[in-house]
């Protein structure tokens, strides 16, 4: 595990003491909480950058796959050749032009879905943007790592 860089830890430092549940955790002192709280579930749907083939596939509902046309059923299997990163639009793009429009309770919505993830917390204070596909929103993390014992410890003593 990569501890953060200096820049993160510059950039997150003042988020961690403005923040209503982690300031009062960074005045007392408390590493222990500040690096649970930080490597956390939030609530942030975030873009996975590695979702197994499996994922997508699983994700998918074939009763419509025999009307697909030849090159999309062909690209599909290539799209299933490998792990994907759904925080690319390409990639996004690719499920919409194979499966259509990602709509409520589309095979593309539905497998868009499956290319997310809840974000940490400390991701979420990290930020990033946050592109959206139809109707599946999700961060695109400028950072994807996990807060280490020695980046707390920084954030609480400096």
């Amino acid at each position: 595990m990569a501890n953060l860089t200096t820049a993160q830890l510059q950039t997150l430092l003042p988020l961690v003491k403005a923040d209503a549940t982690t300031g009062p955790m960074v005045t007392a002192g408390d590493t222990f909480s500040l690096l649970a709280y930080l490597n956390g579930t939030s609530a942030t749907s975030a873009w996975r950058e590695a979702v197994p083939a499996q994922n997508s596939d699983e994700a998918a509902v074939y009763t419509t796959y025999d009307s697909l046309l030849q090159g999309k059923r062909d690209s599909w299997q290539i799209f299933l050749m490998f792990p994907r990163d759904f925080s690319k639009n390409k990639i996004r793009a690719w499920v919409t032009d194979v499966w259509g429009a990602a709509t409520a309770a589309s095979i593309s919505e539905g497998i868009l879905q499956a290319g997310t993830e809840k974000a940490t917390n400390a991701q979420v204070l990290l930020g990033g943007t946050t592109p959206n596909t139809g109707t599946v929103a999700a961060l695109k993390r400028v950072w994807s790592g996990t807060v280490s014992q020695q980046d707390a410890n920084y954030l609480v003593n400096n």
